[in-house]
């Protein structure tokens, strides 16, 4: 037995004590409306990217599912996804270099998904009951140095039609600065497939002078903002690469 099928045994025992308590439909809706706002998953994506030290990220839209990628360095381990499949017992907990944390906030995608997959590196899986993983096949190959998550629109309370707009909506506003104070991250891509595809980007270049970056945002149109960023590193024992930054435009 490899390590997902003693995880989701695990899991699966764990599922069933919450069913004969009643607690399944209270968990899940405390975990799945932790957020306000529609489809704020996106954030949690885009921050769990930028602590793998990923470079480009793309959402790629379409009727029935969304697909999130992006070129990390770092890819899924086994402790990933334990984590994405539990709450709380991240292994970034401690490392505050680290923005997101696997396993609470990740399970927003539930409002739009009841089976989300994960491809990285040698492993793909699917989760189902929020908690349990389920090894798929691999169509991505073990060679890929992306990291892909798949979600099939397949939430009885929300249609593919109401999934659909919100996301739409959420890339087509997301702010310009939301790249601004990412490290790794330089270039936010996506992809909408509808009667008219859409594409856009937001992009961070760094100017010839110092502390002056660009931001490009495009959508039905090209938009520059420019703005002065000033970073200055936090002299915290044993913990390098922390620093305190603010931007003006």
């Amino acid at each position: 037995m490899n390590f997902i099928d003693q995880l989701s045994e695990k899991r699966q025992r764990m599922i069933e004590a919450n069913r004969e308590n009643d607690f399944e439909d209270g968990i899940k809706n405390l975990l799945t409306e932790l957020y306000p706002d529609n489809a704020h998953f996106i954030f949690e994506l885009l921050q769990n990217a930028e602590d793998t030290q990923a470079t480009q990220v793309k959402f790629i839209l379409n009727t029935d599912n969304l697909i999130f990628e992006h070129n990390g360095k770092q890819q899924f381990s086994e402790s990933d996804i334990e984590s994405i499949t539990g709450i709380g017992n991240s292994p970034k907990k401690g490392d505050v270099r680290k923005i997101g944390e696997f396993g609470v906030g990740f399970k927003a995608v539930f409002s739009y998904t009841n089976s989300p997959k994960v491809y990285s590196g040698k492993y793909a899986f699917e989760i189902h009951d929020l908690f349990c993983p389920r090894e798929i096949e691999n169509v991505l190959g073990r060679k890929s140095k992306k990291t892909v998550f798949y979600f099939p629109f397949n939430h009885p309370q929300k249609s593919k039609e109401v999934a659909f707009q919100e996301i739409e909506k959420a890339l087509l506003e997301l702010p310009d600065n939301t790249i601004l104070f990412l490290q790794n991250i330089e270039k936010i891509s996506w992809k909408i497939e509808s009667d008219n595809e859409t594409t856009g980007y937001i992009k961070k270049c760094l100017s010839d002078k110092e502390n002056h970056f660009e931001i490009k945002k495009k959508t039905d149109k090209l938009q520059r903002n420019y703005w002065l960023k000033f970073t200055k590193p936090v002299p915290v024992p044993k913990k390098d690469g922390l620093f305190v930054a603010i931007a003006f435009r």
